[in-house]
């Protein structure tokens, strides 16, 4: 992730742990970064309905490694 991303991230997560509302476009920035961010250093594809489950379980992993 670049540095751009990254504080865009933290904008989002800070407006959204403040309890204000985000629009439509917001949470789905919001989930395509944490994707990204969850996605680093996963060599192998993620689709379908669960694919940011699963992005993020791969995330949580290796914090616990």
């Amino acid at each position: 992730m670049t540095n751009k991303e990254i504080k865009q991230l933290q904008e989002l997560n800070a407006k959204a742990n403040n309890c204000e509302r985000l629009t439509s476009e917001e949470i789905q920035l919001r989930n395509e970064l944490l994707f990204k961010r969850n996605k680093e250093n996963i060599n192998f594809r993620l689709s379908g309905n669960s694919k940011y489950y699963y992005a993020y379980q791969c995330w949580d992993f290796t914090q616990h490694i």
